[in-house]
């Protein structure tokens, strides 16, 4: 990474210019996207609404897509497991509104100015602590250039949750979505949330986390009834299974 950032820009409060290599994140729940490594610009202002604007070069290999972007087709194929979008240059605004201390709502518009991939991708979210320690996020988005198999719908239960710097604390998570693959951003291992590809798949996941000691903690999951979204065929990846162990410095 090697982002910069200039805050209250041209000596507004509240503008921050940033530009450089980022990380860029789409969605409420964690699963549509968290990009690493674009190259690229954004513009943040609002208070209440607080709004970005921003364009990139998608096709940096850091940046969550598992193949170069000229390898790949305009449109992955709609039965595909674990198919995505590729492309490499995309412009977008995003904008999120608090309703309250609990809930937040939220949404983007993307629309890719370079290929290969076809995609107008529009998306609406929602974060809201439903009681103490119990979050729940939401999130659907659509491909307006394709007539069928354009949705990523993506939903995340979360009961309390590690931290960290907190030793002894815990937190589940129960995760379902259904993404088909022409509304589906590329997925890495870099992301802290998805733990498993949500990618152009239709499956259930469940997490349990624990912070072992200060700056250590162990994370657990397994995903459920993985299947093709537009077949319902079982996955030909079948279930995913995952242990790991995350240390900060």
């Amino acid at each position: 990474q090697g982002e910069l950032s200039v805050r209250n820009f041209l000596g507004q409060a509240g503008v921050t210019l940033t530009g450089g290599r980022m990380v860029q994140a789409f969605g409420a729940s964690g699963f549509i996207a968290a990009l690493q490594g674009i190259d690229g610009v954004k513009l943040g202002f609002g208070n209440q609404v607080k709004v970005e604007i921003g364009a990139a070069d998608f096709s940096n290999p850091l940046s969550n897509y598992q193949k170069s972007y000229s390898d790949v087709p305009a449109a992955p194929a709609a039965n595909a497991d674990y198919g995505a979008l590729y492309f490499k240059d995309a412009a977008w605004v995003k904008a999120s509104y608090k309703l309250s201390q609990a809930t937040t709502v939220q949404g983007f518009g993307l629309k890719n100015t370079a290929g290969p991939a076809v995609a107008s991708l529009y998306g609406v979210g929602l974060s809201t602590m439903a009681m103490p320690n119990l979050l729940f996020r939401a999130d659907y988005v659509k491909n307006t250039e394709f007539d069928q198999y354009n949705t990523n719908v993506q939903y995340r239960l979360s009961y309390r949750g590690a931290v960290m710097n907190q030793p002894g604390s815990w937190g589940m998570h129960l995760d379902y979505g259904k993404a088909f693959a022409r509304a589906s951003l590329g997925w890495g291992d870099y992301n802290a949330t998805a733990l498993f590809p949500k990618a152009g798949i239709e499956s259930w996941d469940v997490t349990f986390e624990n912070t072992l000691a200060k700056n250590v903690m162990l994370k657990l999951a397994r995903s459920f009834d993985s299947k093709n979204p537009v077949t319902g065929a079982k996955s030909v990846f079948g279930e995913w299974a995952r242990a790991q162990v995350e240390f900060v410095f």
